[in-house]
């Protein structure tokens, strides 16, 4: 049996319709974009969830500065009041 020829058999590559190589082209442009776009939505996401991070660590550290204050304002005379030793003696 004799093989069908081609065309241009002498030639080996990969030869591919103009409308598919555009189609094909214009796929992969779109995923790049999409990863690209997906990429940096991530990373502002990463950079507000740091945000968040760093105002809960300044809000937790405001809380333990208000009682520590409350704490130096009602610790000078609540323990003496209990032991029963007053200051008005």
């Amino acid at each position: 049996m004799k093989k069908p020829s081609s065309p241009d058999s002498s030639v080996t590559g990969l030869r591919l319709d103009p409308v598919v190589a555009i189609s094909f082209a214009v796929a992969v442009i779109f995923f790049v974009i999409s990863g690209a776009v997906a990429y940096f939505n991530f990373e502002a996401i990463r950079v507000g969830n740091e945000n968040i991070a760093q105002s809960h660590r300044a809000i937790i550290a405001l809380d333990e500065l208000l009682s520590s204050v409350q704490d130096a304002e009602t610790g000078w005379s609540a323990p003496m009041r209990w032991s029963g030793f007053s200051l008005n003696a």
